[in-house]
């Protein structure tokens, strides 16, 4: 004679519509909760499921969002630093205008002199 034992976990659900409660395995709960497809409650025969989002998509999205956050600040630091080379030429194009009128200068004073 053969026995074949099977263990098979049930998590307990309530129909949304009529209260009744049945038991489904731990497996489809699973599944149903990522796919979010739907079921029927054994009583009435209404249309059931897990809108909430999984644990696994609540990860994903906030991978996703980090992942925006640091592509923005990625993208805000080379536009800065763009602005910091642009700063770093004009500071030294005044200069060079600068040094270039100060010669004007000294060579009108000297001109001046003569």
């Amino acid at each position: 004679m053969t026995i074949i034992t099977l263990a098979t976990h049930y998590e307990i659900e309530d129909c949304i519509h009529c209260g009744f409660q049945f038991g489904l395995p731990v497996e489809f709960v699973d599944r149903r909760r990522q796919d979010h497809a739907s079921f029927f409650c054994p009583a009435c025969r209404k249309n059931m499921h897990y809108p909430a989002k999984s644990r696994i998509e609540k990860v994903e999205e906030k991978l996703r969002r980090k992942t925006e956050c640091c592509d923005f600040y990625t993208t805000r630091t080379v536009d800065l630093q763009d602005d910091v080379a642009h700063q770093k030429a004009r500071v030294r194009g005044y200069q060079s205008l600068a040094a270039r009128r100060q010669r004007e200068l000294q060579t009108a004073k000297g001109e001046g002199d003569a």
